[in-house]
């Protein structure tokens, strides 16, 4: 532990010391003697060690720089490197920094060099992948064929070895080959968590073929279109999952192959029209690897990962071999995973965080990953216990869910070293901690569709102030009462740590009559109608400016999630505020500053513009 200012002691000095440590002199104070007296030695000590430690500093803020150079120069080359100093530069002389920049790079440097020598391992051990030229099946094989018997996954009541994977994954390999697929063709893959999910995109990788992971919960249009803008020729679909399919059978294209997985490998038959058993069709497969004239390569499209649909259609996003390995890769040295952790996942694997970064584990460092079928609350730490896991994953609202469940003996008695994920409130970080004895936090963030960084030039001012005006195209618009310019995020926070805690979204909904802008609302699940709406209102209050709280609340009695569990917000942003349509309370800010119950009544009034806001 680091020595603090409460734990040093000052030496005991000699009666005829004074406090800067010079020997009391007698002699006038101009005596030629006193001048010509050589400091005792006392004094050089202490310029030595002055001298010794703004050295290290020095040293410290050398090597800092010096890495970053390296870092900048690995992956864009020397150019930009130049161009990137000449920024740094003229942007220091602008702000003029001084000396309270360098005390806080001081200060900051130990941090700053572990990250750096953590993301330099990275881009090395990166590089060589891509120099290499290696997928993700190719990477996953050298663990298979170095440790064959080694717990890759683990499922309910199951284990599936490297070897078992590797075979499964070269059987899809070799079918899809025999039907005519090859590289650069797509495949649709709709199946619940568990082992042969990961197994069926590997194998589809190992022949170049993109598989596009549709979220199971999708059903008609939505599920429709994305399949339809992957331009897929093969659907495998889940079983369990017949209904959702039939629905849309009819309106798939002839030249779509459909496949039903089932974990019976008896089963000949499908329910869907033109749709075949998949599972015994593998079982006649054999499982060594594909046979190939042409090679995949790392920088080739490995699989689509689509965005939740929170407010619209979901997107597809382009994850190359290379891009999975940045997935994966990254937070593992960043945070700081072992080789011989046990990771823990309940999150879908259709999605980034599950799919890549916590499976990523598996096929890029051959860890063991254990996989749930959903997330349940109640039974996390369980399973945490059951399968002795020392990595568990979350999303933001999860924490909070397992927050709200009784305590249990399982909350503290398990191995978990780290939790990693993204979202996890400031409101509940402590408790949350505290309560499930959590040594480390690994938080990231990160957008799967977006770029590292990248300015994007709009053409307007930050419309983001305090201030009830902002400018554009120099009119002045007044801001007054729209959340448009808010960061919905803010909003969110507060209403969580004022709603107990309650699953909460903020949107901006269309305007209302005789006001400019766009008016926000507030969802808040409410099933048990518990919530104080004055202790909410209060606390907005308090925590928000005028113009940034919410003119409406809505106390939801049921409310439909992603895959992620966030709150889907374009329905409720198409249902407005009206309580003749909307069978939910309703509040609204009246002119009192407070939330009022929003009746047919006043919603005449209000609409008609008898009432103002």
């Amino acid at each position: 532990m680091k020595p603090t200012c409460d734990d040093f002691v000052p030496p005991t000095t000699d009666k005829t010391d004074v406090e800067l440590g010079f020997p009391k002199v007698t002699k006038p104070k101009h005596d030629s003697s006193t001048l010509n007296d050589k400091p005792p030695k006392k004094v050089k000590k202490s310029v030595i060690r002055k001298l010794l430690k703004f050295g290290l500093k020095v040293f410290l803020v050398l090597s800092l720089l010096l890495l970053f150079s390296a870092m900048i120069w690995l992956s864009f080359g020397w150019m930009f490197l130049v161009q990137l100093a000449l920024v740094a530069f003229v942007a220091y002389l602008v702000a003029g920094g001084g000396y309270q920049f360098l005390i806080l790079l001081f200060r900051t440097a130990p941090r700053d060099l572990m990250a750096l020598q953590r993301y330099l391992r990275f881009l090395w051990a990166a590089r060589r992948v891509a120099q290499k030229d290696l997928t993700i099946a190719d990477i996953f094989r050298e663990h298979a064929v170095r440790s064959p018997n080694k717990v890759i996954f683990m499922f309910e009541n199951t284990e599936w070895t490297a070897q078992q994977v590797e075979a499964y994954s070269n059987r899809v390999a070799n079918f899809f080959l025999a039907q005519g697929l090859k590289k650069g063709d797509s495949v649709a893959l709709m199946l619940e968590n568990r082992p042969e999910f990961v197994c069926l995109w590997l194998g589809l990788s190992k022949l170049g073929v993109i598989t596009a992971l549709i979220n199971h919960n999708l059903r008609q249009n939505s599920l429709l279109h994305c399949i339809n803008i992957a331009g897929v020729s093969a659907f495998i679909y889940g079983a369990e999952l017949t209904d959702a399919v039939q629905e849309i059978s009819t309106s798939l294209g002839s030249n779509v192959k459909l496949f039903s997985w089932s974990p019976d490998t008896d089963s000949s038959s499908s329910p869907v029209p033109r749709s075949q058993a998949l599972s015994p069709l593998l079982s006649e497969v054999p499982t060594s690897p594909p046979s190939l004239s042409y090679r995949v390569g790392v920088q080739d499209k490995l699989i689509y990962i689509y965005t939740s649909g929170t407010t619209g259609l979901p997107k597809a996003a382009v994850i190359s071999n290379h891009r999975y390995y940045f997935l994966g890769g990254a937070i593992a040295y960043q945070i700081g995973f072992r080789t011989k952790d046990r990771f823990y996942t309940p999150l879908p694997l259709y999605h980034t965080a599950g799919g890549a970064m916590c499976i990523g584990q598996a096929l890029i460092f051959g860890c063991c990953v254990v996989i749930r079928k959903k997330f349940s609350a109640s039974n996390y730490f369980s399973d945490v216990c059951k399968y002795k896991c020392t990595v568990g994953q979350y999303i933001g609202e999860m924490c909070r869910y397992l927050l709200s469940t009784p305590e249990k003996p399982e909350d503290k008695a398990h191995n978990v070293r780290l939790m990693f994920g993204n979202g996890l409130r400031p409101q509940i970080w402590s408790e949350f901690v505290d309560r499930f004895r959590i040594a480390q936090i690994g938080e990231f963030y990160g957008a799967t569709e977006g770029k590292s960084f990248q300015w994007i030039p709009t053409g307007h001012e930050a419309i983001e102030a305090n201030s009830q005006y902002f400018h554009v195209a120099a009119w002045a618009v007044p801001a007054i009462k729209t959340i448009t310019i808010l960061a919905m995020g803010k909003v969110e926070g507060h209403k969580s740590r004022h709603s107990n805690l309650l699953p909460t979204t903020t949107f901006a909904k269309s305007s209302v009559p005789g006001y400019e802008g766009r008016a926000g609302m507030a969802a808040i699940l409410d099933i048990n109608k518990s919530l104080d709406v004055s202790a909410v209102s209060e606390g907005i209050k308090k925590a928000l400016p005028s113009y940034a709280r919410p003119l409406f609340i809505r106390c939801l009695r049921e409310v439909e999630m992603t895959g992620t569990y966030k709150l889907k917000k374009l329905d409720l942003q198409k249902e407005g505020f009206d309580p003749n349509v909307i069978q939910d309370r309703l509040y609204y800010l009246s002119s009192k500053g407070v939330y009022e119950e929003l009746t047919p009544e006043v919603y005449k009034d209000l609409v008609q513009g008898n009432i103002r806001l």
